[in-house]
């Protein structure tokens, strides 16, 4: 029988922040005032979330997506002032790991977002009063991918929680992601770009939503 040879990834973690480098310079030529995300899900895509963290974090990066709690504390560990983002669901019952990590979770249907606001005012009536600051959250649009997030309309619509459905909850993040990003001629993402843009403006009138960056590319 023939053997097969075990394979071997080599990761050059300088061309890692180089390319994170690059990135940033040709964002801030355009705006200033944009930052990057550097997305370390799935052990950074095979890469080694503790390592590929650990760099970025050193060339100057503050900012990481992740798909779970366990990634997100993970990043904590090595970044430990990096804003933490979580792209998936995290089981309301662990609000209070989410606060106490900072960080900052996504919202993708209105009954998650009540059952993390009843879960997380649950976790607050055990603290004293006046010391438990809002849970940090992100509404997750879809504007046209078809994964996960509240549905966007053409005019940029959505319909959202209210605020006592979302107590507890601050909203700091407003995303989405594009179905072809890999394709700039695609017409589906401009289509999408727009859906967001539309929906970002008509958050940003409400009070809630008013100071919520928002990213999607």
């Amino acid at each position: 029988m023939k053997r097969i040879a075990p394979s071997c990834l080599t990761v050059d973690l300088s061309a890692v922040c180089d390319n994170y480098r690059l990135l940033a310079c040709r964002v801030r030529q355009q705006d200033p005032s944009v930052g990057l995300w550097c997305v370390v899900k799935a052990d950074a895509y095979g890469h080694s979330l503790r390592q590929v963290t650990g760099a970025l974090s050193a060339a100057g990066a503050g900012r990481f997506a992740v798909a779970t709690l366990g990634e997100a504390e993970e990043v904590r560990r090595i970044a430990p002032a990096a804003e933490v983002l979580i792209l998936g669901v995290t089981p309301p019952q662990e609000a209070g790991r989410l606060w106490e990590g900072n960080f900052c979770q996504s919202l993708h249907t209105a009954e998650y977002a009540a059952e993390l606001s009843a879960a997380f005012v649950a976790f607050a009536r055990e603290k004293p009063s006046g010391t438990v600051r809002p849970l940090r959250t992100a509404i997750k649009l879809d504007c046209g991918m078809g994964r996960l997030g509240f549905p966007v309309e053409d005019d940029g619509g959505v319909r959202l929680p209210s605020a006592e459905e979302m107590r507890g909850l601050a909203v700091t993040e407003v995303y989405a992601h594009f179905s072809s990003a890999d394709d700039p001629a695609s017409p589906e993402t401009a289509r999408q770009l727009s859906r967001f843009r539309a929906a970002v403006r008509m958050l940003h009138r409400e009070e809630r939503f008013a100071r919520a960056q928002s990213h999607i590319c």
